[in-house]
């Protein structure tokens, strides 16, 4: 790749290589199209339909925490304050939104996210060779992150479920 930088940003495309890995092709492609839109987005159907565990599989853990934590959030409210609402309801319009908001605005967090981690990382290497070997290490996917979250989301439903129960079961 060449010394490009993509727009409003100092990253290379060298860089962006080496941090996101072998999608970085097709994630430069998509930040084009976002750039060439008057609202700067593009689709992104794994952060939809994936949500967290897409944001940890691309190395974006606190990112993901905090999405999960929204969600879970206004799910226990919901089973707490709207129960007969969240039993009559197969589609929750309020998780729905949350899900298209991070289809529609996953390709700019992620963005942000790579652009900020190598202005991080830049200061620490000694070279340009040493920072695109800094930015592979630190970058990249992270199956083992996207795991946990597909695991510890249902099972965090299920507490708030409990939760609810005892609740309930108390009043």
């Amino acid at each position: 790749m060449s010394e490009v930088t993509t727009t409003a940003s100092s990253a290379s495309n060298d860089e962006i290589a080496a941090y996101v890995g072998k999608k970085a092709a097709w994630f430069e492609r998509k930040w084009e199209i976002a750039a060439s839109r008057k609202n700067r987005q593009s689709w992104n159907w794994a952060a939809c339909f994936l949500g967290p565990v897409w944001m940890a599989y691309r190395c974006m853990y606190w990112q993901a925490a905090a999405v999960l934590g929204v969600t879970l959030g206004i799910t226990l409210v919901e089973l707490l304050y709207f129960p007969k609402y969240f039993e009559s309801s197969t589609l929750d319009p309020i998780t729905i939104g949350i899900a298209v908001a991070l289809g529609w605005c996953g390709n700019g967090i992620y963005k942000t996210h790579v652009e900020r981690k190598i202005e991080k990382l830049r200061p620490n290497a000694t070279s340009n060779q040493s920072l695109l070997a800094l930015l592979e290490a630190q970058g990249g996917t992270n199956w083992l992150a996207a795991t946990g979250f597909a695991i510890a989301t249902p099972l965090l439903g299920f507490l708030m479920i409990m939760i609810r129960n005892v609740v309930v079961a108390t009043q």
